[in-house]
């Protein structure tokens, strides 16, 4: 079992049903008005004081409200590859779990189908991770994988075409078509692909930015990549 804390977190769970949850933490009973709708009737409750739920955290962002659930339900990545038929994303070296955060939340926003993190050498879908995503990891499917490199081989095999993002190498960002089924590969931003995952790439795409900038947070280049690949798929208006 894991804590979950903030209230966009732990509605995303109580609202997606995917996880077992054994307990709601409050600061108030007023609170429960707010979300009976959503809480098992089998659920236990327990208020606590909003200095005893910091300790709970061990973090005083909880907005008065917490959640004991079972840890991320992470689906194979053969469940992403049969039900995915547009847009994927694959963080290699991605390891600030608030960038992780950031990128899943965006990943929703623009109609990402499912993210692929490596078992190793990746941050992984923590409590603090689902609250910086707003609940949004929980809306999305995402695997973990042993192998990075061979994962773009299957994705290949299922007819996904890999783009890179790349820092000024390959074609712009703002002249590239991207295919009908696109695996987006994004590195992090100290270590970036892994070049083994690079060399798998069928396509390498650099944002342009002025010359004085050397490259931009991660989540904010991600955020640019997938709305330009939703954009010209039709995924958003």
């Amino acid at each position: 079992m894991e804590l979950l804390y903030g209230r966009h977190a732990v509605q995303a769970v109580l609202s997606a049903r995917r996880r077992t949850v054994q307990k709601l933490y409050l600061t108030s009973e007023k609170q429960l008005k707010d979300w009976r709708e959503l809480v098992p009737s089998q659920l236990k409750i327990e208020i606590l004081s909003g200095d005893q739920l910091s300790r709970l955290c061990q973090n005083s962002h909880h907005q008065g409200i917490a959640l004991a659930a079972a840890s991320y339900p992470y689906v194979s990545d053969e469940e992403i590859l049969h039900r995915a038929k547009r847009q994927l994303v694959f963080l290699d070296q991605v390891t600030d779990p608030m960038n992780l955060g950031a990128i899943l939340r965006s990943a929703a926003a623009f109609g990402v189908e499912g993210v692929i993190l490596p078992q190793h050498g990746s941050a992984s879908i923590t409590p603090l991770v689902q609250k910086v995503s707003v609940g949004n990891s929980e809306k999305l499917k995402i695997a973990l994988v042993k192998n990075a490199a061979a994962f773009v081989k299957k994705a290949r095999k299922a007819d996904f075409w890999s783009v890179a993002t790349v820092s000024h190498e390959g074609e712009s960002l703002n002249r590239f078509s991207f295919p009908q089924k696109t695996l987006l590969v994004m590195g992090g931003e100290e270590k970036g692909i892994r070049p083994l995952v690079l060399k798998n790439c069928d396509f390498a795409v650099h944002l342009p930015i002025a010359e004085n900038v050397e490259s931009l947070n991660v989540s904010v280049a991600f955020a640019l990549f997938a709305y330009q690949c939703s954009q010209q798929m039709g995924i958003t208006a």
